[in-house]
């Protein structure tokens, strides 16, 4: 259950990281 949750969770913000870093770029 709690690497269901991490996946869920990293697959959350990944997304938010890389769009975080192509409006720096």
């Amino acid at each position: 259950m709690l690497g269901s949750i991490v996946v869920v969770t990293l697959g959350a913000v990944i997304p938010l990281v890389i769009l975080r870093l192509l409006k720096r770029a």
